[in-house]
Formats: structure tokens, C-alpha cells, sequence
């Protein structure tokens, strides 16, 4: 690298060396740094000559004096080698910083907690955490930061700046960070393992989460009950349940949930989609915990096991709900009589006895149930009758003999043997007055053996 000494007051008119179009260091040899550009000859014999201006002839800029000269040629040069990874820095102290990678030193020790630091600038963000100091203001919304760099990212929320693109898919981030998380997507790298089972992720944090499961460590605790957590964002969630607090709002109904997974679940109830086909049957659901369920169906899988009788099952809440027998718990009280139920499903069908919701409707003959049960078997029994491909669409008459306007037993029961040498089935000759007479037990086993048993007949 050379350099021209001319004297101030010599520049030719409308030159301005500050604008010279840059040109990149010519270096051939990577290997060895190149040597800086010489300053000229001081003055001969102590004469006085004009002051001269220093130029450097890789960009073009002026310098008045040698020192300054002389760092800014390292900028182009940088002819700090490191001797490890050959990387080349342009001062002295910059090559230190980088050493200190390769030999682990950590000199910057934290006063408060003992954290080392390789690089003193990295101690002063640390001790922000202590001292709570968040000295990097948003302009936007005032909101204050420990780190420039965290602001320079905050920023951009407001921006919409998405400086970071994928690419693989062109999807843009603002962030490089989560740029570097998504491309692993795409690649199928998994650098961060569990030392505990071998298993691999994508992401130091989820890496993080996971070793919690092996030391069973839950450094998250709700400040209402105390409850602990693995993970911050499950805390969060479940502060909700105490705080009342449901942001996820369904555009097409207005219904607010406390969690986004359960939001995007209850939208599938408006587009039906069902993205989870079973692998056995190709029948689908709208939640991959249900699918898992339903798979459990065809694999015989009965995870769940009893630990006082040794039942299994295969879900978890049919197993709690079989657990309160053995315990004769039951959490679910009614608020207007005080009965207790083991099950949240019987409370409902109790609440309906007081409140004379009949939510369950025949399609054909208008009749109405408390519970599904009844209706069901209501259908079954009246659908055993005579009826042909032309009656399709049109009203169906009830063959259990009831007014569809008073709704009430209009003739008995018939048990009639079919065409067939199996035995008849017996009634029970409970006399059905009323539609809350209909739930008796004994009348729904004797009619459910008959249609079990295709023994049930209508009057022709």
C-alpha cells in the first residue's frame, strides 16, 4: 500500500479524495497480512516544508496526521492473524477478544452471581439483569430494553421490518436468530442432544425444556396457588385459569378461549376441518389427542392402568373417572339439591331434572329426552317398523303408540313374536303414563335384550 504527500493548497480544482471510488485491499496470499502504507521522509537537515495531507490510496481518505493514518490502514490491512483459525482482525485487541474462544477464558466475573464473561462489553449487559438498568428507550411505545441490539429487534414490531429471508421457502423474519431456527426445518439439523436419552432438537430452548422431564426440575410457580411449571409458557397459561383472562377470540362466533391451540381447535368446528387422518380406518378428527385415542382402538393399546384393581384403560380421564369408585370421591355437586357425582356428565343429566330441559328431540315424532340414551332407544324401537324406500322424506308415525301432541301412551307396549322360532320376549308390564316414566330401568334392559336378541316386534 503507498501513499502520495502533497502539499495543502496543490489540489487540483473540484477534487475531492474523500469521494474516490473504493477499491478492495489486493492480498494473494491470505496467509500473510499486508503490511501498512509508510508515512513520507520527515523533512531533511530540520527544513520547513508545507504541512502535508496523508492519503490513503485503497478509499481514497485524507489524514492530517501519521498516527491516524496508521489505524485507519488497518482497517483494509488487518494484520492481526489469529494462529488457531487464520481469521484476520484489525487491531490487536479485537484478536485477544477472538482468542479467548478458542482458549475458553472468561476474565470478566460478575460480582453478583459469578458468571464469567470472555469480553468485558458482554459483563456490562449481564449486570443490567441485576441492577434492572434499561437504559435503551422505544421511541414508538417507550418501552425499555437492557440491550441496543434487543431494541433494534423490538423496533421492528412496529416496523414490519423483515430483513431476514429463508432461503429455502423466501419466508421472512425479523430477527436472524429465529431465521437460523427456521432453516432447520428445512435442513433437519438437530444440533442441540440430550446427554439423559440421546434424543435431539432444533433449539437450545426446547433442548432446555426437555432435560426438566429427566431432573424433574419446575423453576415456574404460579403466584395465586403455588403450582409449579417446566415452562414459562404453560405458567402463563395457566395463570388464566385464575385470572379469568381468555385473549383468543373465534372471528365467527366471538367465543374466547384462554389458549390459541385450543382457538385453532374450535375453528375446525366451523370449517370442519378434520387434518388427521387414521392410518387404520382413514377416518378423520379435527385433534391429533383424539386421533391418538381413536388409535388406541385398533392397536388394543390400554396405557392407563388401575392401581387399585389393575383395569386398564385407554385414556387417562376414563382411568380418574374409574379411580373414584375405589374411592367413593365425588367432586361434581349439584348447586340447587346438593347431590354428588363422580362424573361431570351425571351432574348434567341430574341439572336437567331440575331445570326440565329435554335437549335430545326425535326427528320423527317430535318426542323429547333428558338423555341421549333414551332417545336412541327411542329410534331404535320405532324404526323396527314397516317401512319402505318410498317413505323417504316424509313424517314417520311413532310406533310406540304415543300422541305426538300430548305426548302421552296412547296404547301399551305390544310384545309380538316375530316371524321366527326364537322364544318371545317378556315385557316388564310397567304401565308408561308419562315420559319420565319411560327412563325405567327395568323397561330399558327387557327392551334392549329384545332388540339385541331380534326379538322385538311391532303390531302390523
Amino acid at each position: 500500500m503507498a501513499f502520495q504527500s502533497i502539499p495543502l493548497g496543490l489540489y487540483p480544482p473540484g477534487r475531492n479524495f474523500d469521494q474516490q471510488e473504493q477499491k478492495p485491499p489486493i492480498n494473494n496470499n491470505q496467509n500473510v497480512p499486508v503490511p501498512p502504507p509508510q508515512p513520507p521522509p520527515p523533512p531533511i537537515n530540520g527544513e520547513k516544508s508545507a504541512i502535508n495531507t496523508l492519503i490513503c490510496d485503497q478509499c481514497g481518505k485524507t489524514f492530517a496526521d501519521k498516527n491516524s493514518f496508521h489505524q485507519h490502514a488497518q482497517f483494509h490491512s488487518k494484520p492481526f492473524a489469529c494462529k488457531v483459525c487464520k481469521k484476520t482482525f484489525n487491531s490487536q485487541g479485537t484478536l485477544t477478544q477472538h482468542m479467548r474462544i478458542h482458549t475458553g477464558e472468561r476474565p470478566y466475573i460478575c460480582q453478583h452471581c459469578d458468571k464469567k464473561f470472555n469480553q468485558a462489553a458482554n459483563l456490562q449487559q449481564h449486570l443490567r439483569i441485576h441492577t434492572g438498568e434499561k437504559p435503551f428507550v422505544c421511541e414508538h411505545c417507550n418501552k425499555c430494553f437492557n440491550q441496543k441490539a434487543i431494541l433494534q429487534q423490538h423496533i421492528r414490531i412496529h416496523t414490519g421490518e423483515k430483513p431476514y429471508t429463508c432461503m429455502y421457502c423466501g419466508k421472512k423474519f425479523s430477527q436472524l436468530t429465529i431465521l437460523q431456527q427456521h432453516i432447520r426445518i428445512h435442513t433437519g439439523e438437530k444440533p442441540y442432544g440430550c446427554e439423559e436419552c440421546g434424543k435431539r432438537f432444533n433449539q437450545k430452548t426446547i433442548l432446555d425444556q426437555h432435560i426438566r422431564l429427566h431432573t424433574g426440575e419446575k423453576p415456574f410457580t404460579c403466584p395465586y396457588c403455588g403450582k409449579k411449571f417446566t415452562q414459562m409458557a404453560i405458567l402463563h397459561q395457566h395463570v388464566r385459569i385464575h385470572t379469568g383472562e381468555k385473549p383468543y377470540g373465534c372471528e365467527r362466533c366471538g367465543e374466547k378461549f384462554s389458549q390459541k391451540a385450543i382457538l385453532v381447535q374450535h375453528i375446525r368446528v366451523h370449517t370442519g376441518e378434520k387434518p388427521f387422518p387414521c392410518m387404520y380406518c382413514d377416518k378423520k378428527f379435527s385433534q391429533k389427542a383424539i386421533l391418538l385415542q381413536h388409535i388406541r382402538v385398533h392397536t388394543g393399546e390400554k396405557p392407563y392402568g388401575c392401581e387399585h384393581c389393575g383395569k386398564r384403560f385407554r385414556q387417562k380421564t376414563i382411568l380418574q373417572q374409574h379411580i373414584r369408585i375405589h374411592t367413593g370421591e365425588k367432586p361434581f355437586v349439584c348447586e340447587l339439591c346438593d347431590e354428588k357425582f363422580s362424573q361431570k356428565g351425571n351432574l348434567q343429566k341430574h341439572l336437567r331434572s331440575h331445570s326440565g330441559e329435554k335437549p335430545f328431540v326425535c326427528d320423527h315424532c317430535g318426542l323429547k329426552f333428558t338423555r341421549k340414551v333414551m332417545l336412541d332407544l327411542h329410534i331404535r324401537m320405532s324404526m323396527k317398523g314397516p317401512h319402505t324406500s318410498t317413505d323417504i322424506g316424509k313424517p314417520v308415525s311413532c310406533h310406540f303408540g304415543l300422541s305426538t301432541d300430548n305426548k302421552q301412551l296412547s296404547k301399551p307396549y305390544i310384545f309380538n313374536a316375530p316371524p321366527s322360532d326364537k322364544p318371545i320376549a317378556k315385557p316388564c308390564h310397567f304401565n308408561l303414563a308419562t315420559e319420565k316414566q319411560a327412563a325405567h330401568a327395568s323397561l330399558a334392559a327387557c327392551v334392549s335384550s329384545a332388540i339385541a336378541q331380534n326379538e322385538w316386534a311391532f303390531p302390523q
